[in-house]
């Protein structure tokens, strides 16, 4: 009977638990507020969001910071062309974080709404440390692995080492 009861105890943890998993929080920040949301629509100009109460709010997309949509999280960064970052910013999607690199990725599109070109920027505290133009899955991860903090400490850390 004992075993029965924990096993019972057991499989209803163990489902509470998976499913309590599978939750996402969808929220947007913008430079004055965080607003948690149910259900959001990114336009092409406005967001629409659903607060969990059914009140519907309307955001300029140029006002959002940042934004997590069913897990997927996306920040405002300075865009890189030709290795010299620009005055414009875009909305990247954080694709992986390890080792203390961020690593966002920017999709470019032509005039038919046809994705052409994904640029991936890689982040180490704060600093864009290298943009790469439609690199395979293996580059992205190999950087990643073989990241090494020490390269990027600047020059004064490094005398204050030795």
């Amino acid at each position: 009977m004992k075993t029965l009861v924990i096993t019972l105890i057991a499989s209803i943890i163990g489902t509470w638990a998976a499913n309590s998993q599978t939750d996402t929080v969808n929220y947007v920040v913008t430079p004055t507020d965080t607003i948690f949301c149910g259900d959001m629509n990114i336009g092409a100009v406005k967001t629409r969001i659903e607060l969990e109460d059914g009140t519907k709010i309307k955001i300029d997309n140029k006002d959002l910071v940042r934004y997590s949509k069913d897990g997927r999280f996306f920040q405002k960064l300075p865009v890189y062309v030709r290795n010299q970052k620009t005055d414009r910013t875009a909305m990247m999607e954080l694709v992986q974080f390890k080792n203390l690199v961020k690593v966002f990725k920017e999709e470019r599109y032509d005039i038919t709404r046809d994705a052409v070109d994904a640029y991936f920027y890689f982040y180490y505290n704060g600093e864009c440390i290298q943009v790469d133009r439609n690199p395979s899955l293996a580059n992205i991860v190999d950087f990643v692995d073989e990241f090494e903090y020490t390269d990027y400490i600047p020059e004064e850390r490094n005398l204050a080492k030795q």
